[in-house]
C-alpha cells in the first residue's frame, strides 16, 4: 500500500489480540488517509487472534516487536521506521472521529505546520457500551508531533514524546478532534491482565521515585482493589500538603480522585477533602466539576438539600464553561474530568429539578426542568423528571401547560426510532395510571392539593391515551365519554379507572362499530381486574347475559378476568359471581361449539377455563334439581379438566353445605330488617344504593334479591 510520494504523516500503531476492534479503528483512519498523504505503520507485539491478517489489509508496513514492558521502547520502534513529516499515534479499540477536517487542516495549512510542533486530540473515554447515552469523560492527550530530531518518546506507561532540552514545543489543541475510546467498558472483562501489567512498571517507577505526584496519580487510576487505591490517594494527598514537586499541577486531579474515592467508599474525609480541595483549587475545572459533582452527590445522600443545590449549581456553571471552553486547558492533559459527560450533566439536572421542588423554589425547578429533553434521558432519570412535573403540578399554582407539552412532545419523538418512542410512552404511561384512580383522587384532596394530578394531561387529550382518559373522568356526560372512547386507538395505554369510570356510568363498550379482538379484550379485561376493591367482581355481579355476539366476547372476557382474580373470601357475592359465570358459560359455549364438543372427550378441546365452565353449568343444573352428590362431582370432575381453577373449585365445593341449608336464624332476621329499611324509601332515592353498598346488605344480598340486579346503565343488559 506503500505510496511513491513521501507521506506528510505517519500514522504509528502498537497492536496484540485486538481482533475485537481493529477493523473498527482501520476503517475510522481512511478518511484522514485520503485526505492527507500518509503512511501506516503497525509494530504487533505478538497477536494470534487474527489481528495480524486484518492489519495487513491496511497498513504499509507491520513488523514484529518482542515486547519487553516499555511502552516508550514499542512506541519508538515505530517512529523508527516513519517517513513524515509528522507523527499521529492511535491505539487499536479507539476510532476517529468522522470529522477530522482540524487534522486535515493541521498537516495541510502551510501556517500552522510552521507554527506547531506538537498537537493535541480529545480522547473520549466512554465507560457503557451504549455509546449513544453521553456517558464518557475527555481528556486531552498529545498524539501528534513533528517527527523532528531527538523527539523520542519517554515513560514505561503512559508514555509521552518529549523534545530535546533546545527545542520549544508549540502545541495545537484540537477539542474537536476526537477519537473515541472504548477500552475501558471491555476492561474489567478483558484487561485485568493489562492493569496488572501496567501496576507493575507503575510500582517500578515510583520505587525510583516515591514522590513523584503524576505517577502516585497514576497508581490511582490503575490500582486493582481498593484498599491498594485508597494508600496511593493517601500518599498523593500528602505530597500535596507537602507541597512535593508539581504539586499544584497534580493536585485538582489528585482531589478529583480521592473525592471519588471517598463517596464510593463513605469515608468520613469526605467532606474534609472536599472543602480542601476547594480552598487549594477553587478555579481548577477538575475542583468545579468532579470535586463538585461527587460532593452535590453525598449532599443529597444526606439530605442536606441546600449544600446540594450549592454544589450542583457551580457543577453545572463549570459544565457549561467546559463546553465553551472557558478554562486552562492545559490541565486536561494530566487528568480526566469524569463528571462532564452529557450523561451526568443530564443526570444532575434532572436531581436539580427535583432539589428545588422540595426546597419549594418551584419556579426554580419548572426552569430546571425546561433545559432537558426527555427523548435523551435513560428509564430512571426519565420517571423522575415526570414525577418532578406532577408534584410541581399539584403543589403549585405555576403554569405548567407549555413545558409539559413539550416534555410529552420529545418524549414521543421518533429518537433514536420509533420503538424507542414508544417504550418511552409506555413507561411514563404506566407510572400515570392510577392518578386516575378515585382514591388516589380522595387522597389528594385530603392532602389539600391544589390539583388533581390527573388533571396535567388534559391538553393532551387529543395526542394520546392519557389526554383522553383526563377529559372522560373531568366529564360526567355519557354521551361525551361515549365520543372519547371512540377516540382510543391504543388500549394497552389507556388507564383502567378510566375505563371503569366510563362503564360505572353506562358508556358503551366495546366501542360500536368498532370491535375488538379477543385477545385485546382479555388484556382490557385483566387490566380492570388489577383495580383495588374488587371492582371487576362487583361489576361482573350485576352483568346480564347479552345476545349480540360482540357483547357476548366482552362479557366473557369480563367473567373470565374476574373469576380468576377473585379471591373467593366473600360467599354472598361470589356464588352470585359463579352463577353469573355459569350462565355465561351456557349461552357462550352454545354459540361457539357444538354439543358433541360440550361432552365426554369433546371438552378436552375446549381451552381449561371453558373445559370448567362447562363442567360448572351442569353442576348448577344438579343443584338445581337438589343432586349435592352431582353437584360436587362436577366441580371436582372440572378441577381436573382446568387445575388453574383450583381456588374457585375449592370455594365451591366448600359451600356446597351451605347452598342448600336453612341460612342462621340472625340472617333471616337481619334480612327481614334491611328489607323493611329499603322499603321505607323511594325506589330512586340515594339512599337505596348507599344501604345497598353497605356490608350488612352484602351479608345478606342473596336472602333478599332471588337474582342480583342488573345495572340498568351496563349496556350489556
Amino acid at each position: 500500500m506503500k505510496s511513491d510520494k513521501k507521506p506528510i504523516l505517519t500514522i504509528g500503531m502498537i497492536v496484540k489480540n485486538e481482533i475485537r476492534c481493529i477493523e473498527r479503528c482501520l476503517k475510522s483512519l481512511q478518511p484522514l488517509r485520503e485526505a492527507v498523504p500518509s503512511e501506516l505503520i503497525v509494530a504487533d507485539t505478538g497477536s494470534d487472534d487474527g489481528t495480524r491478517e486484518v492489519v495487513e489489509r491496511y497498513a504499509d508496513e507491520v513488523f514484529d516487536f518482542e515486547w519487553v514492558n516499555d511502552f516508550s521502547a514499542a512506541r519508538n520502534s515505530v517512529v523508527d521506521r516513519a517517513n513524515g513529516e509528522w507523527f499521529f499515534t492511535v491505539d487499536a479499540d479507539e476510532w476517529l472521529d468522522e470529522d477530522c477536517s482540524d487534522l486535515v487542516g493541521l498537516f495541510t495549512d502551510p501556517v500552522k505546520r510552521k507554527k506547531f510542533n506538537v498537537g493535541s486530540v480529545t480522547q473520549r473515554n466512554y465507560d457503557t457500551d451504549n455509546l449513544a447515552d453521553g456517558s464518557y469523560g475527555d481528556l486531552i492527550a498529545v498524539r501528534i508531533f513533528k517527527l523532528l530530531p531527538g523527539v523520542r518518546y519517554e515513560g514505561a506507561i503512559h508514555e509521552l514524546p518529549c523534545h530535546p532540552p533546545h527545542e520549544t514545543a508549540e502545541c495545537y489543541a484540537m477539542r474537536d478532534a476526537i477519537l473515541h475510546h472504548d477500552g475501558y467498558v471491555y476492561g474489567i472483562a478483558m484487561g485485568k491482565g493489562k492493569q496488572g501489567r501496567n501496576m507493575e512498571l507503575l510500582r517500578e517507577k515510583l520505587n525510583k521515585n516515591p514522590k513523584d505526584l503524576f505517577t502516585l496519580q497514576q497508581c490511582i487510576e490503575s490500582s486493582t482493589t481498593p484498599a491498594e487505591q485508597l494508600k496511593y490517594v493517601r500518599k498523593a494527598l500528602e505530597g500535596i500538603e507537602e507541597k512535593w514537586e508539581i504539586w499544584e499541577l497534580c493536585g485538582p486531579g489528585i482531589f478529583a480522585h480521592a473525592v471519588r474515592v471517598a463517596q464510593g467508599h463513605s469515608l468520613p474525609e469526605f467532606w474534609d477533602w472536599a472543602k480542601r480541595a476547594e480552598e487549594l483549587f477553587p478555579d481548577s475545572i477538575l475542583f468545579r466539576s468532579d470535586v463538585n459533582h461527587a460532593a452535590f452527590l453525598v449532599a443529597q445522600s444526606e439530605e442536606k438539600h441546600a449544600e446540594a443545590i450549592r454544589r450542583g449549581e457551580a457543577y453545572l456553571q463549570a459544565a457549561a464553561d467546559y463546553r465553551a471552553k472557558r478554562f486552562d486547558q492545559i490541565e486536561l492533559f494530566r487528568a480526566v474530568p469524569y463528571s462532564l459527560s452529557e450523561h451526568k450533566e443530564r443526570e444532575a439536572r434532572v436531581q436539580m429539578a427535583h432539589l428545588y421542588y422540595l426546597e419549594k423554589d418551584y419556579p426554580a425547578a419548572l426552569e430546571m426542568a425546561r433545559t432537558l429533553e426527555s427523548s435523551k434521558l435513560d428509564d430512571q432519570n426519565l420517571l423522575s423528571l415526570f414525577f418532578t412535573f406532577l408534584n410541581l403540578y399539584t403543589h403549585s399554582e405555576l403554569d405548567l401547560t407549555d413545558a409539559f407539552e413539550a416534555f410529552w412532545t420529545q418524549l414521543s419523538a421518533p429518537v433514536p426510532d420509533q420503538k424507542r418512542a414508544n417504550r418511552r410512552i409506555g413507561l411514563v404511561t404506566r407510572n400515570a395510571m392510577r392518578a386516575f384512580s378515585q382514591k388516589f383522587q380522595e387522597n389528594e384532596t385530603k392532602e389539600g392539593l391544589f390539583r388533581h394530578a390527573y388533571t396535567l394531561f388534559l391538553p393532551l387529550k387529543t395526542r394520546c391515551g392519557l389526554g383522553i382518559a383526563a377529559a372522560l373522568v373531568k366529564t360526567k356526560s355519557v354521551q361525551e365519554m361515549d365520543r372519547l372512547l371512540e377516540q382510543v386507538s391504543e388500549w394497552e395505554n389507556f388507564p383502567p379507572h378510566a375505563l371503569a369510570y366510563a362503564l360505572e356510568n353506562g358508556a358503551a363498550f366495546p366501542v360500536p362499530g368498532k370491535p375488538l379482538p379477543l385477545d385485546l379484550l382479555d388484556a382490557v379485561a385483566t387490566r380492570l381486574a388489577q383495580i383495588e376493591d374488587d371492582f371487576l367482581q362487583e361489576l361482573c355481579v350485576h352483568i346480564a347475559v347479552p345476545d349480540d355476539l360482540g357483547d357476548l366476547n366482552w362479557a366473557r372476557a369480563l367473567l373470565l378476568a374476574a373469576v380468576q382474580s377473585c379471591e373467593w373470601k366473600n360467599p354472598s357475592r361470589d356464588l352470585l359471581l359463579a352463577r353469573r359465570f355459569a350462565e355465561l358459560e351456557r349461552t357462550y359455549l352454545s354459540r361457539c361449539y357444538t354439543p358433541e364438543m360440550l361432552e365426554g372427550e369433546g371438552l378436552l378441546l375446549l381451552p381449561p377455563l371453558h373445559r370448567f365452565g362447562a363442567c360448572l353449568v351442569r353442576a348448577f343444573d344438579a343443584l338445581d334439581r337438589g343432586d349435592r352428590v352431582e353437584y360436587v362431582r362436577l366441580i371436582r370432575e372440572g378441577l381436573i379438566l382446568c387445575e388453574s381453577i383450583k381456588p374457585m373449585a375449592e370455594f365451591l365445593h366448600d359451600q356446597a353445605e351451605a347452598m342448600n341449608a336453612e341460612p342462621p336464624a340472625e340472617l333471616l332476621v337481619l334480612a327481614e330488617q334491611v328489607k323493611k329499611l329499603l322499603a321505607s324509601y323511594p325506589a330512586d332515592s340515594p339512599v337505596i344504593e348507599t344501604i345497598k353498598a353497605s356490608p350488612e346488605y352484602k351479608q345478606v344480598a342473596y336472602l333478599i334479591e332471588e337474582t342480583p340486579a342488573v345495572n340498568p346503565k351496563y349496556p350489556l343488559s
